[in-house]
């Protein structure tokens, strides 16, 4: 035998070898989906025997069924605890949201009664002006409240005729 007989046959038994490999693999694949499956029904099995055997005081199964009992009951509590924390927590972020929202109306009507304030000002200042300005003989433009010199026919800022 020669060297590429050697070479052959050693590929050959390589082939074979990960042939082999994979025939395992995909072997033990299938085994662990089955016994996957298995683990399945026991469980379906275990549910259905605990249905039926749940109200019997005395049996066989009587430690199991006490401690799925005492599971079952630890669950309900934990559930009922999550469920009076997640209320909890809705009505805070309700609260938070009424809140918010009577903050915001206050603030709204604040800046409207402020603004109201300013405006009521302003007009109070300007009337106070106007009257100086008459009273000095001077007159006042009604259009855009400019005082203008009794001289003068038009206002020096709007065009406006002035009388």
């Amino acid at each position: 035998m020669g060297i590429i007989d050697d070479v052959s046959a050693f590929g050959k038994g390589l082939t074979q070898k990960t042939k082999d490999m994979v025939e395992v693999t995909s072997n033990n694949n299938r085994i662990a989906a089955l016994e996957k499956q298995v683990d399945d029904e026991y469980r379906i099995l275990g549910e259905k025997v605990f249905v039926d055997k749940v109200n019997e005081l005395e049996g066989p199964y009587q430690d199991e069924l006490n401690a799925i009992r005492s599971l079952m009951a630890e669950i309900n509590k934990i559930q009922n605890e999550n469920k009076a924390i997640e209320d909890a927590q809705a009505a805070a972020a309700q609260a938070s949201a009424e809140a918010k929202a009577v903050a915001a109306q206050l603030a709204a009507e604040a800046k409207a009664a402020k603004q109201a304030t300013i405006d009521a000002g302003a007009e109070a200042a300007r009337e106070v002006e106007r009257k100086a300005a008459i009273a000095a003989g001077n007159k006042f433009c009604p259009k855009c409240g400019t005082v203008i010199p009794a001289e003068h026919s038009f206002c020096s800022e709007c065009g406006t005729k002035v009388e």
